[in-house]
């Protein structure tokens, strides 16, 4: 076999090494492809199937001769809204139908309320129903997620004065929670969504199709806050 010269095997080094950087920017533009497309994908869940699992009860009082609608998702066989919605006013005794099936109402809570211009702002804020076991609906498809970044983007899939699905994009602009008279609740992160009554207990989801929580709050007219959803799911 010919011996291979010096400048023989540089030259072919060179070729190598070439190929493996040409490979490699290949990877790279591959998987850069896979993630835009994975993305296009994620916002079409969230703009095409998300509204479906949004759903709307209706809560009745017949103590105090209330009705009052109230918006939320499924996981885990329970229904998840906004406690306020049952204190807003008071409702005692409240039954919750969704689909014509009657709701048993395992936690509702409103601690800290402040009314400001026409904003309840709160700081703490939660509702969860028990399914009955004849009424069989989907979970929320997007799975549970505690990961949260300033900055990041986020979807409402809204519903502005019950008037029909309205999805809003924003960023979360505050991961301190709310501070009421020098008291701060973890449990909440603010985004930039302008929100109005009837978004309260829709759903806030991010790129990667993971839900992060339920509107809560609008304080200061154009900033709204989100219960995270680990407060949910921990009495679950």
């Amino acid at each position: 076999m010919e011996k291979m010269n010096r400048r023989d095997f540089l030259f072919s080094l060179g070729l190598l090494l070439a190929g493996v950087k040409i490979s490699l920017n290949e990877i790279d533009k591959y998987n850069s492809h896979k993630e835009l497309l994975k993305k296009e994908e994620n916002l079409r869940g969230i703009y095409n199937e998300l509204p479906n699992y949004v759903h709307l009860t209706k809560c009745y009082s017949e103590e105090d001769n209330i009705q009052q609608n109230a918006l939320g998702i499924i996981v885990n066989k329970h229904y998840l809204t906004m406690g306020h919605i049952f204190f807003n006013p008071t409702i005692n005794n409240p039954q919750v139908i969704l689909n014509g099936k009657n709701l048993e109402m395992i936690i509702s809570t409103l601690s800290e309320a402040v009314i400001k211009g026409g904003d309840v702002v709160v700081n703490e804020d939660f509702a969860i129903c028990k399914l009955p076991e004849d009424l069989n609906l989907p979970d929320f498809p997007c799975k549970p997620s505690s990961e949260i970044s300033l900055g990041e983007d986020v979807y409402l899939i809204g519903n502005p004065r019950l008037m029909g699905c309205n999805i809003r994009q924003g960023k979360i602009t505050d991961l301190d929670g709310l501070t009421i008279e020098d008291q701060t609740s973890k449990s909440l992160f603010g985004t930039d969504i302008n929100i109005v009554p009837g978004d309260s207990g829709c759903p806030v989801v991010n790129s990667n199709f993971e839900l992060l929580g339920l509107c809560s709050a609008r304080v200061f007219g154009h900033f709204s806050y989100i219960v995270r959803i680990g407060e949910f799911l921990k009495y679950l």
